[in-house]
Order: structure tokens, then sequence, then C-alpha cells
């Protein structure tokens, strides 16, 4: 019976102390606003990276069908890609810059949902 009331004051203190009202979380990294504002324009059926910081130079950037799993080729003025690496343009006072791919053709439209990925790595 002791033993039983111990471990039920032993539960209960260890319970409690579980419930902090402060404290500090630390971790390493930072938090950065976005480098590009990312946008759809749905008529034109293009995306559009716009303000892209020269931070993101040589991030990579995808499209992929939630509904498939399939990557959407990205149409740029000279070329059709499965993936493209953001680069700025050879300007050097440049600070930000776009980049516009269209998704789709009018043979091939885009139905559905899409995920569009950029990878710093």
């Amino acid at each position: 019976m002791i033993g039983s009331l111990f471990a039920g004051v032993a539960l209960f203190s260890i319970t409690a102390l579980a419930h902090a009202d402060g404290g500090t979380i630390s971790f390493s990294g930072r938090i950065s606003d976005p480098v590009c504002a990312a946008g759809f324009v749905e008529a034109d059926q293009q995306l559009r990276l716009d303000d892209c910081s020269r931070a993101v130079q040589g991030a990579t950037v995808s499209v992929v069908s939630l509904d498939t799993g399939d990557t959407v080729a990205l149409h740029t003025s000279s070329r059709v890609l499965e993936q493209d690496v953001l680069m700025p343009p050879a300007q050097a006072d440049i600070r930000q810059f776009s980049q516009h791919y269209n998704l789709a053709t009018t043979q091939h439209p885009l139905y559905g949902s899409y995920l569009v990925a950029i990878n710093y790595l």
C-alpha cells in the first residue's frame, strides 16, 4: 500500500515537471525571407520567379505533378528542360532578377496540383 502511494506521488511529481511555463529554445541556422517571389499565371500557364536575389544563384527549380508524380517540362525561350539552374544575367550591377517558364503548350495544357521545388543544395 505504501509502495503504491509512493509510486503515485512520484508519478505525479514527474508529470508536474513536464509542464514548463518558460525556457529557451536553441537552434543553429537562420530564418530568412524567400529568395524569389513565385507565382503562376493561369491564363498563360506560366511559372514566374520574380525578384530573385543573387543568393539564389545555382539553385535548381523543377515542377512535379502531385497527381501523377511526373516532372513537368520547363519551357524557356530557347530550351525545354526537366529542371533548370537559376542564374542571374551576366550584368554585374543587377541585384535581383526574374525567370519565367511556360509549363504547358496549347496541345498539352496543365490540370491538377503541382509542386514547385527550388533546391538550394
